[in-house]
Order: C-alpha cells, then structure tokens, then sequence
C-alpha cells in the first residue's frame, strides 16, 4: 500500500505498521494521510485531529467521492491539502473508526463497508 503524508510517500506492506503510521500522526496532532495501491484511485484520504477523523473515498478522479458520515456534536478543524478545513459534524467519526475503514480499504481497495457513506464535496 502506498502511505503518504507530510514527509512523502511510502511503500507499506504491513497493515499494523499503516496503522502506526495513523495512530502517531494523530497523536502528534492535525494530519492528512492517503492510501492507495499501485494506482492514484481508488485512494482514501485519512484527515486527522487527535481522536478524531474524517475519511474521503475517491474511487476516480472524476469525481466519485465519498465522506464518512458521523455524529460528532460540532464541527473540527482539520488540515487538507496544507490549509485549514472546518468539517461539518456529520463528516466526524472517531480515530478508530477511521482505523477500520482503512484496514478494510487496505485489503480490499473498495469502498469500505464498515460505514455507511454519504457523498463527498
């Protein structure tokens, strides 16, 4: 699985070692994390903020987006492409949510089914 982030990219055999990779950048703060095979898409965005997430599926790049859909009870500020994003509270699910869906994107490269998604920006 291709793994990246801030510092670059990455080749990441091992699902534990992607999760540690998830879990250390949330721990450190606000982090976006992309995962993909050996192709740009499908990929999923991973936006971070301690013990919260929000998930984007893109399985094209024309267009077929999905966000996971959450109940937070107010919005949280994550950083996506570099800038600040306030993302609406049903967008928020928690880290180890987020951890589950990559695990089953990791294995499948489909839109995970462990949440039921709604459609993207």
């Amino acid at each position: 699985m291709l793994v990246s982030t801030e510092n670059g990219t990455v080749l990441i055999d091992s699902f534990a070692d992607i999760e540690a990779v998830i879990r250390r950048s949330a721990a450190d703060g606000t982090a976006e994390i992309w995962l993909s095979g050996d192709a740009h898409y499908p990929a999923i965005a991973i936006l971070l903020n301690g013990d919260h997430a929000c998930v984007d599926f893109f399985g094209t790049d024309n267009g077929n987006i999905k966000m996971t859909p959450g109940n937070y009870p107010h919005e949280i500020m994550f950083r996506a492409g570099g800038e600040e994003w306030l993302a609406p509270a049903n967008a928020v699910i928690s880290l180890d949510e987020a951890v589950l869906c990559a695990e089953e994107f990791c294995h499948s490269l489909n839109l995970p089914a462990c949440v039921t998604w709604q459609d993207g920006v």
